[in-house]
């Protein structure tokens, strides 16, 4: 354990990236840690997070119970002989015309699983997920309804963090985990800074749950009851199991060139959502009427910056690296964030330690996860036939490895080297 001393960290944002830091932190160094979170209760937006193998691996080396509790209620593909299964890939609507008909681009038509390495995959609940945390976290940690808009650095005399309802708190550094729209990363970059705020990817998403015994009935047991992945000319669906297998967790894409709204999310009505797959194929159609009241949700992730720290200023998750979610990996990537740095602060003696944790952080972070970023875009445009084309072969292939370089990392290693990095720095 690591003596704390003149240590305190403040932890900016109480989403699974920020908690998991905390957890982190707590579990393994005797820091002190105050989570400052804006809503007025901890809470994620969203039914359900995919963890793929790498982030299983990484929720044990945070904390081996919080794992052990997940994955006893973490959803996974129904079928026995679905097990290894990440997704089945599926033409969602017939093609453009009888050339690609005739090449296979036919509703229903099955492409090809994806399969995922051990220890497998993890569907989770969300909230369950975020109470399971909180739950882990010594008490008092947290300070609700905090809406942080100014830092200043100070040196080592630490950073004194300012409030919108006008109170201050001092700590020796602070850790940004406060999302897309992160303040923490505007102050760090500056206001000036276009890399400060996200960027329109060209997509937008509908989300929603049906029952699975209303999806049985309409789709049949294996296409509900298992992870599916529809993709068409300009969209795309996924559908997978949640809550215990009592629901099916659906998130229906579409391209959009603009995003002329102020707001991420804006209201969609339920005509909206089924006319945005009207040209379809039945499945889909049927999904979506199923489908309750669901809002819009633009698409953004952030443009690639040189480091994710800046002096006693640190950015982890999605404040650092939004990516879009076409391959299921930006959640998991704020948990391996989270545990890199809690494995660098295990080393950190002094609160003048931290510029050089943060640091090291960053160099081991910064390629991987800004390497998510580009290749989740691009997984989008391939899933709605716009980079390859409809040429089912093309994409068969591409589908193959794509995930492995997410997957199989070890991320001890990647931790191990920045250790190393922090102690030649801090001599």
């Amino acid at each position: 354990m690591t003596s704390s001393g003149d240590l305190n960290i403040a932890i900016i944002g109480g989403g699974i990236g920020g908690l998991c830091l905390a957890l982190s932190i707590t579990n393994h160094t005797s820091i002190p840690v105050t989570v400052y979170e804006n809503a007025p209760k901890f809470g994620e937006i969203g039914a359900g997070v995919a963890f793929g193998p790498n982030v299983v691996r990484t929720i044990r080396q945070i904390s081996a119970p919080l794992a052990d509790a997940v994955d006893a209620r973490a959803s996974r593909n129904t079928w026995p002989e679905k097990r290894g299964v990440w997704f089945d890939f599926r033409v969602g609507m017939d093609g453009a015309d009888d050339s690609a008909k005739a090449r296979g681009i036919k509703a229903g038509e099955f492409l090809c699983s994806l399969e995922h390495p051990e220890p497998g995959s993890w569907m989770v609940n969300r909230s369950y997920l975020v109470d399971e945390l909180v739950g882990r976290l010594p008490p008092n940690i947290a300070h609700l309804d905090k809406n942080l808009v100014q830092i200043v650095d100070n040196g080592s005399k630490g950073v004194e963090l300012t409030f919108e309802d006008g109170t201050t708190a001092h700590h020796s550094a602070v850790i940004g985990c406060d999302g897309i729209k992160s303040c923490t990363r505007r102050i760090m970059l500056g206001e000036d800074n276009i890399a400060a705020y996200p960027a329109y990817t060209g997509k937008y998403c509908y989300r929603g749950l049906v029952p699975m015994a209303k999806a049985v009935e309409l789709l049949g047991e294996e296409k509900a009851v298992n992870c599916q992945a529809w993709l068409g000319y300009h969209g795309h669906m996924l559908t997978f199991p949640v809550a215990g297998g009592t629901m099916m967790n659906v998130v229906a894409f579409q391209s959009s060139k603009d995003w002329p709204h102020d707001k991420m999310v804006i209201p969609a009505t339920k005509e909206q959502m089924v006319n945005s797959f009207s040209d379809w194929g039945q499945d889909v159609q049927d999904i979506v009427r199923l489908m309750g009241q669901s809002d819009a949700w633009g698409l953004f992730d952030h443009a690639p910056i040189d480091a994710y720290n800046k002096g006693r200023i640190c950015l982890l998750g999605d404040a650092a690296h939004a990516s879009t979610p076409f391959q299921g990996a930006g959640a998991g990537m704020a948990v391996e964030d989270a545990y890199v740095l809690g494995r660098i602060l295990q080393h950190v003696k002094l609160a003048d330690d931290l510029p050089a944790a943060f640091e090291a952080f960053s160099k081991a972070r910064l390629a991987r996860t800004q390497d998510l970023v580009s290749t989740s875009r691009e997984a989008g445009q391939i899933w709605h036939f716009e980079k390859e084309g409809d040429d089912i072969e093309k994409i068969k292939a591409n589908l193959k490895d794509r995930m492995s370089w997410i997957w199989n990392r070890d991320l001890t290693i990647d931790a191990d080297e920045a250790v190393a990095t922090f102690k030649t720095l801090t001599g």
